[in-house]
């Protein structure tokens, strides 16, 4: 019975996450179908409208060709110039918008047809515009009555009106295609939600003694707050001067004392409750493995393997998060020589430096008041992030420099490797967030973050520049 306990359990984690995986793989492919679908559609209403303001463009130069010819009013011919530049800029956009990674588009054929045909109708109101400025008014009259601009206009509209047709029946197509897919997407919503439900469940069971304490904790804390709230208020009656001078320090002594206390209960909370589940999964997994070795085959091997994988990458995370936390709890701020802190850095990576005959280049850098070891760690890991992600056939190259202004620090540190592309610069410093497969590159995505945290400690700004393939320039400032 004991045994069959612990397969199911197995059997359910496995389940769970792989029907979790395949679904939320399954939401991006739709996403992107929804997504793409509802840019053909617009693609499609634009081309269109970009078509039938041709016919417009074209109507407002006769009716302006037509006006100068009947007063002779110079005035007429200024909406006539502005018509054929509008009509040039708007062919530039047709054929822009004509360029576009969907499959909307108008054949290059009827748009050099309509462009040749548009040309030919310039070419008639030009003439008789110009045989007008001349005193040839009958002759630009015979011209207008010969109906060759109808025949012209007529074309016009039947060619634009053709190309309407066909964006039209292609626009049908878009809208049925992103309903479907919308439809799906919201299919695939649901069946998340429900996973993820059945997932909290499960979790509430889980912390739920957790919630308890801290709830109890909550209440103790509003009856302290209440307690102070009433010591404040019956200073401040007897001297108010003296009562912001002692409500700073007492909100200091409790602002600290509540972050030590709720660091503590975090550290508890990581280092026992959450990873007690994943002792226990793992304890059943190795029980199960040594209990049915002689009958595993080679998937069932494979698929224990997956889960010893994702056990280990969580507790890993779950440190990472326990070390995020610990954060700016090593002591005080002081003089820190940023030149030995190198030193020291290089000496930590000096087998790598050597065997890979990395350079690193440095300014002669200041003496700044910091929390040593976190100041240390920054350094450490923008270093280590330029070794790491180094291309692989040239010596990387790293420069270290810094610009004093008059209220902080202004740090560069700049290196030679395979950059970052500009749509994942906005990510780089969230927790977790991964660029590159574990598989390409070790490490839990949490580097940057704890830059950015210790670049807040000492109220600074960090941010990054780089160009995919060739650098990176990390760029951070510390206040003096």
């Amino acid at each position: 019975m004991i045994k069959t306990s612990k397969s199911l359990g197995i059997n359910n984690i496995v389940i769970l996450i792989g029907a979790l995986f395949t679904t939320v793989i399954l939401m991006g492919i739709s996403y992107y179908k929804t997504d793409k679908s509802r840019e053909e559609l617009l693609v499609s209403n634009q081309l269109s409208n970009k078509v039938l303001e041709i016919q417009y463009i074209i109507s407002r130069a006769e009716s302006s060709q037509r006006g100068y010819l009947l007063t002779n009013n110079k005035i007429y011919l200024q909406p006539y110039t502005t018509a054929r530049k509008d009509y040039l800029k708007l062919l530039r956009e047709l054929t822009l918008y004509n360029k576009n990674d969907y499959d909307v588009r108008i054949p290059i054929s009827k748009i050099d047809k309509l462009d040749s045909i548009i040309s030919l109708k310039f070419k008639e109101l030009d003439k008789t515009i110009r045989l007008t400025k001349s005193g040839n008014e009958a002759t630009s009259l015979l011209i207008v009555e010969s109906d060759l601009g109808l025949y012209y206009m007529k074309d016009i509209k039947s060619l634009t009106n053709d190309i309407r047709r066909n964006l039209e029946i292609n626009l049908l197509d878009k809208k049925t295609n992103y309903h479907v897919w919308n439809y799906i997407s919201i299919t695939l919503i649901i069946l998340a939600f429900l996973i993820i439900l059945i997932s909290l469940i499960n979790l509430i069971t889980k912390i739920r003694p957790v919630l308890n304490d801290l709830v109890s904790t909550k209440r103790s804390l509003e009856e302290s707050n209440n307690q102070l709230n009433n010591y404040v208020e019956h200073l401040r009656v007897a001297n108010k001067e003296k009562d912001r001078a002692m409500l700073k320090n007492k909100l200091l002594i409790d602002s600290l004392k509540v972050k030590n206390e709720q660091l503590d209960h975090f550290a508890y909370v990581a280092s026992h409750d959450l990873q007690e589940p994943l002792r226990t999964v793992s304890n059943y997994v190795e029980i199960f493995e040594e209990d049915y070795e002689d009958k595993l085959d080679d998937d069932a091997r494979m698929y224990f393997g997956f889960i010893d994988g994702a056990l280990d990458r969580m507790r890993k995370l779950i440190s990472g998060l326990l070390n995020f936390s610990r954060l700016g709890t090593s002591g005080e701020k002081e003089k820190v020589d940023l030149n030995l802190c190198l030193n020291e850095i290089k000496a930590n990576f000096q087998a790598t430096i050597e065997e890979e005959n990395i350079t690193i280049n440095a300014d002669s850098l200041p003496v700044v008041e910091a929390y040593k070891v976190e100041i240390t760690q920054l350094f450490q890991n923008i270093i280590s992030n330029a070794i790491k992600f180094r291309k692989p056939d040239i010596a990387p190259i790293i420069n270290i420099s810094f610009e004093e202004e008059s209220t902080h620090y202004k740090f560069k540190i700049t290196d030679n490797g395979i950059g970052i592309k500009e749509e994942h610069l906005y990510k780089i410093f969230d927790m977790f967030s991964r660029l590159h497969s574990a598989k390409d590159y070790e490490g839990q995505g949490i580097g940057l973050a704890f830059c950015k945290k210790i670049v807040e400690m000492h109220h600074g700004e960090i941010w990054v520049e780089s160009t995919h393939g060739e650098s990176t320039t990390f760029n951070f400032t510390l206040q003096k």
